[in-house]
């Protein structure tokens, strides 16, 4: 007769009783620290049915300090003695195991730039005003207006100063293709792959003559050279010279300078940052009212100033033959020629034909812009007692004392 109560199972056989219970195990997975640990079952649990300790493919003896034995592994790394400076000149990080110094020295990268100075424009255009501060804006009353579409199917640079639209479509240029696809190969050899984006070379080992199979493990104590063609490792093991030391940790570097000393760093991580004022100038500002921009954060500007309403570009030529008032709103120029109106001369020269002896004439000067009249003499008769005469007309008539 048998009863089960559980995990106990109860055996009575005639007047003998035996009980007897299957132990309660778990599973264990264990990964080494630096401390030592302890480790019990749980609550309810006699012990273990099976224990995992991780291991760690980088326990080697080259990644161990020479000297140093972690879990039974004997380190054979000997370091180096840091000599030689490193000059860099982008930022990055750096393995400086085996340099005593380095140069930092990175360059303002390219396209940053300060901008600076005001830049003056008087006509609708794109600019290129990456080195200004600012730009003046100041487009005189003048222009046209764009119409049209442009049609373009090709690459190339295209006036479009009258055009009020473009149409791109550019076709693929003839042997352009786009990858796409995958293929195996197994052999060596030389294939066309031109239209695939991806190939898996899976081309099975041969062995070709005086080739070997490296074993076993040759130990060397001393610098030197040594045959190990046909070993599969070595065991360096090379007592480290005085002054040597093993760099470690990072060090960062935030400023330009010259023989910073990094002889206990392994890695160096370049950081030299932007100096204030410097940008990267990108993307285009529209430009359509006259007026003083800050552009210091574009690349470009494209500036198209309306024409004010009621202002025109005047053009052609009106010919005006008589007095008038005319509406020349339009025009860029007038040709005045009202001729002279029949009857009218232009007086020129002198006239001279006036004299004493024509006293009281008229005289015809329709030709002449001025007439010359001479001062009137007067002359004196002196009358003589011996030789009387007398005074003709004109004359004035004098008795002397």
């Amino acid at each position: 007769m048998s009863i089960y109560l559980g995990t106990d199972r109860v055996s009575s056989v005639l007047n003998q009783t035996t009980l007897t219970r299957d132990p309660v195990l778990q599973t264990l997975t264990v990964t080494p620290t630096r401390l030592q640990q302890v480790l019990t079952p749980g609550l309810n649990v006699e012990g273990y049915s099976q224990v995992t300790v991780n291991g760690d493919v980088n326990l080697l003896a080259e990644n161990i300090k020479s000297g140093v034995s972690i879990f039974g592994v004997q380190g054979s790394y000997a370091g180096v003695i840091p000599t030689g400076t490193l000059n860099i000149t982008s930022n990055n990080t750096y393995n400086v195991s085996n340099y005593a110094s380095v140069n930092v020295n990175v360059p303002i990268p390219s396209g940053y730039i300060s901008p600076s100075g005001n830049y003056n424009i008087s006509s609708n255009g794109s600019y290129n005003i990456r080195a200004y501060e600012t730009v003046n804006v100041n487009v005189p009353d003048s222009g046209i207006t764009p119409v049209g579409n442009l049609s373009i199917t090709s690459n190339g640079s295209y006036d479009v100063t009258n055009y009020a639209s473009v149409g791109v479509n550019v076709p693929i240029p003839s042997g352009y293709l786009q990858p796409s696809g995958s293929r195996t190969i197994t052999t060596n050899g030389t294939y066309d792959i031109s239209s695939l984006s991806q190939v898996v070379i899976n081309v099975a080992a041969s062995v070709p003559d005086g080739y070997v199979r490296p074993a076993g493990t040759l130990n060397i104590t001393s610098n030197g050279t040594r045959d190990v063609s046909s070993y599969a490792n070595v065991n360096v093991n090379v007592s480290i010279p005085s002054g040597y030391i093993v760099p470690s940790g990072k060090k960062t570097v935030t400023a330009n300078g010259t023989d910073i000393d990094i002889t206990q760093y392994s890695s160096l991580d370049v950081n030299v940052p932007i100096p204030d004022g410097y940008i990267m100038p990108s993307g285009n500002q529209t430009i359509t009212v006259n007026d003083t921009y800050d552009v210091r954060d574009k690349s470009s500007v494209t500036v198209n100033v309306p024409i004010p309403q009621g202002y025109i570009v005047p053009e052609g030529s009106q010919t005006i033959t008589e007095n008038n008032t005319y509406d020349v709103t339009d025009k860029a120029q007038v040709v005045v020629n009202v001729p002279i109106p029949e009857g009218y001369i232009k007086p020129t020269g002198t006239f001279y034909g006036v004299s004493n002896a024509n006293s009281g004439q008229t005289y015809d000067v329709t030709q002449y812009a001025s007439v010359y009249v001479p001062k009137l003499e007067k002359h004196l008769f002196v009358y003589s007692e011996t030789e009387p005469e007398y005074p003709t007309e004109g004359m004035v008539w004098f008795k002397p004392l």
